[in-house]
């Protein structure tokens, strides 16, 4: 096993909305909690190629992945470091579907705080509360 274990995020916003999906309940890791959706980045792939499969693969839309809109690193249980890379999504095709997430919702920031979140995307809505959705920083 390696010590770090890269996964990306979309960050797919509709003006004060942004999309976000709900682990399944028997998932071993943050049961039930509501996250960015994406994945794992697979050897050889861009954050990008991965977070376009992903979604193909869980929502079943394609996505033109852009800028990363925040980097987060945070240690696991099991020793690793989680390299979370939350990209910019702009959606192209296709409408949300829980394929294989529990269940999908567009939130404001608000009902997004209000719900239990893995601790890698606890930052990602910090920024979005300090900078906003359409913030140009990179990080």
């Amino acid at each position: 096993m390696g010590d770090r274990l890269v996964v990306v995020g979309a960050l797919i916003s509709d003006g004060d909305r942004f999309l976000m999906t709900q682990r399944y309940d028997s998932d071993p890791s943050w049961p039930g909690c509501w996250e960015f959706p994406g994945g794992k980045v697979e050897p050889g792939e861009s954050d990008g190629d991965a977070l376009e499969r992903e979604l193909r693969e869980e929502l079943g839309v394609e996505v033109q992945a852009g800028e990363r809109f925040l980097r987060v690193e945070v240690p696991r249980p099991d020793g690793r470091l989680l390299d979370f890379r939350v990209l910019r999504c702009v959606l192209r095709s296709g409408t949300p579907q829980p394929l294989e997430v529990q269940a999908i919702r567009w939130l404001d920031l608000a009902g997004a705080k209000a719900l239990a979140v893995p601790r890698a995307d606890e930052p990602v809505l910090a920024r979005i509360e300090s900078d906003g959705l359409d913030s140009s920083r990179l990080d």
